[in-house]
């Protein structure tokens, strides 16, 4: 039986109406002779409107009609009883019914507006909660991956939707190779891109950094951004850059971060701890005299000129002991260096896009501002295009130390790179202009402890299982989730096949497993393996070192101690040019055969290929790798 209980009081005043009601309550109006049915009927449509929450209290308010007759407060009591014991014990509902009479009809108004607005604040505040759940939900999701990415030092993250699959994977780049993370459905992919573009750029937790994202997150556009975070559950700091690029075709689209551990310390790091060989580290140390004039490190994307730029800029800052005014341009600024002045530079302005002078933080204003900013040195970041090479020019020609980087892939290749931004060669060639240029490439370690040693006659297989599994697809055009893949490889005997264990475990059908098999052999048949042996025999008999300490080592499968990766970091190879007058005269007389044997014989150059032959030789560097990254032995 539902309880019925009766104020003791008419209700003229809203701020008494009892706090808990979750429906239009029923206003019964007595006109002169009281009608059950009427009252019965109302409280049955309360219960068909109310039967989605049958825990909701009643209010019933009823009001005296002037000139009726009036009932006793008894009858009404009741008759209400009656009602209730014959009709909503039926309904097994536990609710709570209030009587509430009210003073006057122009009262009924005020309460369903008060009800109303509560209602409307209930499901607001249930809106929000359920929204706050999803959106921590998708960030936990979101996190779950960048936490691995993280763990894993990756350097990108990839999401690629798959065709007309209906599922896309999540790739990750480590030591400068895709692997398949995990395959997931097209609408966690776009989760994902709209956690990454817009939820954690907005920064709505407590701590975290804003971002750049702007707009709303589509899939099918192309969208760029940025945004940082301390992950959850690992405490580590870091940044990411993104790019989404819609296929413009069947709601395809692939989604791209370049992330960036902000908890690593700015400080300047020796050359030789960044992994560069003890020639190089020599030949840097010309910077150290350094006080005007250009530096350029050149590459192609992702070879760590920005890190170089940065730790060179640290190195000079450390060096004067603060005594030097640094200004930096970024676009964006990744990591906060102490004592060095970084400015985020925008092209906006030279887009036409920004009127306002006093907001231009374009290339060019900038380099004017800083002229008068009392510099010692300015890094300009990217030299890409006509107006930032005539910038980090001016700022050298100024009597700075300039530094830039810029994408070439050899150290004899920029001076026609600023032939094509509209700078001539007599401008560049100025003696004492161009201090140094460095063309650097990372290429990936071998892990010590699973890689294959060179027994002097046979070179292992260069495709093996795990290659054939990273390329393979399903009947449905997905590929493996390579992290189940590791975790299985990980708990294989010695001498076990990965492929076979697989198939026996229901990962692939059998007939995959001979087709991987047939893949593998088909790719080692068709590799040089008869040239390789020459021209890796050639580097032995050319070195000097005795043959016991030569230890030439190829990559393995991956064990537990490399992450299951094969390789364990990334060291850079390099080719350095300081020219001297004899070099850039041949260089404005466009004699670029003299030049480079110029820059061989006499100003210790020599091509990054040549500069990874000591570390082929100690075993740090597969030599398959190093041709395939750079060039071939002994060229």
């Amino acid at each position: 039986m539902a309880e019925v209980t009766k104020s003791q009081y008419p209700l003229d005043d809203i701020s008494r109406l009892p706090e808990k009601y979750g429906s239009v309550p029923i206003f019964f109006e007595n006109t002169g002779y009281f009608i059950p049915e009427k009252l019965r009927d109302k409280i049955f449509a309360l219960e068909t409107k109310s039967k989605s929450n049958p825990n909701n209290d009643i209010l019933l308010c009823y009001h005296q009609a002037e000139g009726g007759a009036t009932p006793e407060n008894k009858e009404i009591e009741g008759v209400m009883k009656r009602i209730l014991s014959n009709h909503m014990a039926q309904t097994k509902l536990q609710r709570k019914i209030e009587v509430v009479q009210i003073s006057s009809i122009t009262v009924k108004d005020a309460i369903i507006k008060e009800l109303k607005n509560r209602d409307n604040a209930e499901k607001q505040r249930a809106s929000t909660n359920s929204d706050n759940n999803d959106t921590k939900k998708q960030s936990e999701f979101a996190e779950s991956f960048l936490e691995e990415a993280m763990r894993l030092k990756a350097s990108d993250l990839h999401i690629e939707t798959l065709g007309s699959s209906n599922k896309a994977v999540v790739r990750l780049r480590i030591h400068k190779e895709l692997i398949d993370l995990k395959t997931i459905t097209i609408e966690e992919a776009q989760s994902l891109g709209q956690t990454f573009y817009a939820t954690f750029p907005r920064a709505i937790e407590e701590d975290q950094e804003k971002g750049s994202g702007s707009g709303i997150y589509k899939h099918e556009n192309l969208l760029d951004g940025e945004f940082s975070r301390v992950l959850e559950k690992s405490g580590k700091s870091m940044k990411a850059r993104l790019v989404n690029i819609g296929l413009n075709h069947n709601g395809q689209f692939n989604l791209v971060l370049r992330l960036i551990d902000r908890s690593v310390p700015q400080v300047a790091v020796p050359y030789s701890k960044k992994g560069f060989t003890p020639e190089a580290c020599e030949m840097l140390k010309t910077l150290h005299t350094a006080s005007r004039g250009m530096v350029l490190v050149i590459g192609i994307t992702g070879s760590g000129k920005s890190s170089t730029i940065q730790n060179m800029i640290q190195q000079e800052r450390d060096r004067c002991g603060n005594s030097r005014k640094i200004y930096l341009l970024e676009q964006p600024i990744e990591q906060t260096i102490s004592r060095v002045t970084q400015i985020n530079s925008d092209d906006s302005h030279d887009s036409g896009e920004v009127k306002n002078s006093e907001q231009d933080y374009s290339f060019s204003n900038l380099n004017r501002m800083l002229m008068r900013g009392d510099p010692d040195s300015i890094g300009y970041g990217e030299i890409r295009d006509n107006l930032t090479a005539k910038s980090a020019v001016q700022g050298g020609e100024s009597g700075h130390l300039v530094y830039g980087t810029m994408h070439v892939d050899s150290a004899m290749g920029v001076f026609s790179r600023f032939e094509t931004f509209g700078i001539s060669l007599e401008k560049i060639c100025r003696n004492d202009f161009l201090k140094l240029v460095m063309f650097q490439h990372l290429i990936p370690t071998t892990c010590p402890h699973c890689s294959i040693p060179y027994d002097g006659e046979n070179i292992p297989m260069q495709f093996g299982e795990f290659h054939a599994l990273k390329s393979f697809k399903t009947e449905d055009g997905r590929p493996l989730d390579m992290m189940n893949i590791i975790s299985h490889k990980s708990k294989l005997k010695e001498g076990e096949s990965l492929i076979r264990s697989l198939q026996r475990k229901n990962f692939f059908k059998s007939k995959d497993a001979m087709k991987m098999k047939r893949h593998i052999e088909a790719m080692n048949e068709s590799s040089d393996t008869i040239g390789f042996k020459q021209r890796l025999d050639a580097l032995i008999r050319s070195s000097t070192l005795p043959k016991e300490k030569i230890n030439i080592r190829f990559k393995g499968d991956g064990c537990p101690k490399c992450q299951e990766q094969g390789t364990n970091g990334v060291v850079p190879a390099c080719e350095i040019l300081i020219p001297d007058e004899t070099f850039l005269g041949f260089i404005q007389s466009r004699r670029w055969g003299r030049a480079e044997a110029h820059w061989k014989s006499k100003l210790l150059g020599r091509r990054a290929v040549q500069d990874t032959y000591a570390r082929i030789l100690s075993g740090m560097l597969d030599p398959r790798v190093v041709e395939k990254e750079l060039a071939q032995l002994g060229s």
